[in-house]
């Protein structure tokens, strides 16, 4: 499915208004159903789905990893994912361990891999309205995935790396928007132990990262961060 529409608008600017052709990212209606029951409706853009259903399921705490998932209907004309699980678990956030302290990454090497991701973003390019999100290691780019929502745009490539199996105790994840509290336990959820963000965090987020021993790092841009929590991992 296409993520970008192409629309005609009236673009004024210096007293003179003039009719042309814009780009806009396209808006896909998603319904997420787990064991016949409606879990969530979200608006996405149309990519990477089934790894956006995974990565949501499991940073919601419905699954513990993708082998959880028994099948995964995607029909996409209605607007629906139907999954089946082997339970019905809850939501729960309270027993995740601290982060182990082992990762580290130089501050210089982490500000290149920020300044690659942030020339990444094509569909932002085109459209202005796209978060981007990647997971890094080893000095290169795993997963990198683009939505109209931060969230999505974040579970898409934790969607993908449990899809993979991967390990994640030595990546880092970097993403555009603001960081939120909610956004520090996806990240620790799956154990994912530097998260790097362009924008800005809010104080739960750092209380988060604080108790759950996340790197934290915000307004990572043009060679610069502010760390927030685990500056351990930072080799300065």
């Amino acid at each position: 499915m296409k993520t970008i529409e192409n629309v005609w608008m009236t673009h004024f600017a210096g007293g003179r208004a003039i009719d042309k052709e814009d780009s806009v990212m396209v808006e896909f209606a998603l319904q997420i159903r787990v064991n016949g029951s409606i879990i969530t409706s979200m608006p996405c853009t149309p990519a990477s789905l089934e790894e956006l259903v995974i990565g949501f399921l499991f940073g919601e705490g419905m699954i513990g990893s993708a082998d959880d998932i028994t099948e995964i209907r995607m029909d996409e004309d209605k607007g629906v994912a139907d999954v089946h699980v082997a339970a019905d678990p809850l939501p729960d956030y309270t027993d995740l361990p601290p982060l182990p302290a082992g990762f580290t990454i130089p501050a210089s090497r982490l500000l290149e891999q920020v300044g690659i991701f942030n020339q990444k973003s094509g569909l932002f390019a085109s459209t202005g309205g796209a978060h981007s999100c990647c997971l890094c290691a080893g000095g290169r780019i795993l997963y990198f995935e683009e939505d109209i929502s931060r969230h999505n745009a974040v579970d898409k490539v934790v969607g993908h790396a449990l899809t993979d199996r991967m390990n994640l105790s030595d990546t880092i994840l970097i993403k555009s928007g603001r960081a939120p509290s909610d956004m520090c336990l996806k990240a620790v959820k799956a154990k994912i132990p530097i998260m790097v963000t362009r924008g800005a965090v809010t104080d739960a987020a750092i209380t988060a990262a604080k108790r759950y021993n996340l790197t934290l790092a915000g307004f990572a841009r043009n060679g610069k961060m502010n760390i927030y929590s685990g500056s351990q991992r930072i080799l300065m």
